[in-house]
């Protein structure tokens, strides 16, 4: 059994789809509002599918990156309301070491129309993982042919700069 991967256990959101008796309305959403998505957070029920979970994944992984909530303010009210409304602060300016491509990745995962977000969370995943992958810049001398390596080839690791990304995030990207 490997012991070196994240396992998200829990988004902290739930739908209540049937209620008897009592204060709970049928449909009702409860969850987190730091992390529920803005058709969630303003209760439109039928547009609530597998793009809410994109966002939700969206705001882990900001907040995985650089360590702040990106939708928290004082009250529930507010928060709901950068949800629905604001855009978080720039990933970059916590963390100016994160490459502009994750920062994209990051931004469409946290789309406020649940169609501009990715259509999957594979999509998402393969996206990240193209956008924390090292590059390797080959000075190009116009007297040597270079041919490219070979599809599925790799470098050797000691070839590679070093990635500044944190392990969560890279572990997202590698598809654990």
């Amino acid at each position: 059994e490997r012991d070196d991967f994240v396992k998200v256990l829990d988004f902290g959101i739930s739908k209540v789809l049937h209620a008897e008796g009592g204060g709970t309305r049928t449909g009702a959403v409860f969850g987190t509002p730091n992390y529920m998505s803005p058709e969630q957070a303003e209760g439109r029920q039928g547009e609530i599918d597998h793009r809410t979970d994109i966002f939700a994944l969206g705001a882990i992984l900001y907040e995985c990156l650089c360590g702040k909530i990106a939708f928290d303010a004082p009250t529930l009210t507010g928060t709901i309301y950068q949800v629905c409304y604001a855009e978080p602060l720039p990933l970059r300016s916590f963390a100016p070491e994160i490459p502009d491509a994750v920062v994209r990745v990051i931004a469409r995962a946290l789309a406020k129309s649940r169609d501009d977000r990715f259509p999957s969370a594979t999509a998402l995943r393969d996206e990240l993982a193209r956008a924390s992958a090292p590059t390797v810049f080959v000075e190009h001398h116009p007297d040597t042919v270079v041919d490219p390596p070979a599809r599925g080839a790799t470098l050797p690791a000691a070839n590679l700069p070093s990635t500044t990304m944190s392990g969560a995030s890279a572990e997202v990207a590698k598809g654990a």
